[in-house]
Order: structure tokens, then sequence, then C-alpha cells
């Protein structure tokens, strides 16, 4: 578990490479409530995943059981946009947190 000070550059890092200063959200505000707002954890994991070029990281500042959780359902929302840059690190995100079921990834639809 990070300390207080740890959790505070982890989330400073991750306004500044994850939001780019476009959110209301202080680092202070995160790790406040970080550990008990599942939905915050959530919001994170997403910008993270989308945008975050040190993701183990940056994800350490959440509990790993959420973690593994947010993979999980991510892996199986997978649109569209970005798939093959998004399919590469879903399987970077797999691989590193060792989940062995991470469910049945939604197929690409096929282009006419």
């Amino acid at each position: 578990m990070c300390s207080k000070e740890e959790k505070l550059k982890i989330a400073e890092n991750i306004l500044k490479t994850c939001y780019w200063g476009n959110t209301t959200m202080t680092p202070e505000y995160i790790v406040e409530n970080i550990e008990n707002d599942k939905e915050l954890g959530r919001q994170l994991f997403s910008a993270i995943f989308q945008s975050s070029y040190e993701m183990y990281y940056n994800l350490g500042i959440m509990k790993e059981e959420w973690v593994k959780e947010f993979i999980i359902n991510q892996n199986q929302r997978l649109g569209t946009y970005k798939r093959e840059f998004l399919e590469a690190r879903m399987d970077d995100l797999i691989k590193h947190y060792d989940i062995k079921d991470a469910g049945i990834r939604r197929p690409m639809p096929q282009l006419i």
C-alpha cells in the first residue's frame, strides 16, 4: 500500500498525464476519496487505461481488487475506437495482474 505522500504524487501524475488540467479534481480530493469511492476509481481507471504512459504506477493508487474488476469489465466492453491500441494495453494489464478469465471480448464488427 502506498503512503499518503506517494498517493499524492500519483494523483498529481494522473491529473497531469490523463486529464491535462481539464478537471476540477485535485490530488488531495483523489487521495481523500479513492479508498471508499468505487465510482471515482472507475473514472480514474478509464482515464489511466486510455491515456497514461505509466499505467501500473498510476493504478497503484487504488485497490488491486477494484483494478482487476475494472479490467475484466473494460475487456468485455472494448469498442472499435483505438481498438488495436487499447487491446494491446488490455492484454498487458491482464497479464500483469495475472487474470485467468477476463471474459469474452466483444468481437469487431465486419466491415463491408
